[in-house]
């Protein structure tokens, strides 16, 4: 049926709402040197690992939602979110943040850009698989079958 608006399980809107939120405390955090501010930091890095955690239930739907949406829409979005995670990982290694000792952001950086491969590889055959399960022929006719009809 038809849809109108957006809806909380749209991958995109994980996404942008996640991204947005990240950049603004990482930004924050960075801009009044927190230095040895452990208690914000730990912050910053749970916000960005709840993020990537919505982020992939909404791609993977493995939970009823209210408002599914379709495997190619999904597929589409996690592309482009693997393209934007290796160009950022790139920026942030040969342009690090203020505040951020230069080997601490490269090592982070390829982190990012290599660790992120892996799960990458895991969420498309999850989602991959998830959408043969769906649209898979449960009960194919046999060849016999379609030559006796014949």
């Amino acid at each position: 049926g038809a849809r109108d608006g957006l809806h909380f399980g749209e991958p995109f809107l994980h996404d942008l709402v996640g991204r947005i939120g990240a950049r603004l405390v990482h930004a924050q955090c960075l801009a009044e040197d927190s230095g040895g501010d452990t208690p914000r930091r730990n912050g910053v890095h749970a916000h960005v690992l709840l993020a990537g955690w919505v982020f992939t239930a909404a791609i993977l739907q493995v939970d009823p939602v209210a408002h599914p949406t379709s495997h190619r829409l999904r597929a589409g979005v996690l592309i482009g979110f693997l393209a934007l995670h290796s160009i950022l990982a790139k920026r942030i290694y040969a342009h690090p943040p203020a505040g951020v000792p230069t080997g601490e952001a490269q090592a982070g950086a390829q982190l990012m850009y290599y660790g992120g491969d892996y799960i990458d590889v895991v969420l498309i055959a999850l989602l991959c698989l998830d959408w043969y399960r769906r649209t898979a022929v449960t009960n194919p006719v046999p060849p016999a079958a379609v030559s006796a009809r014949s």
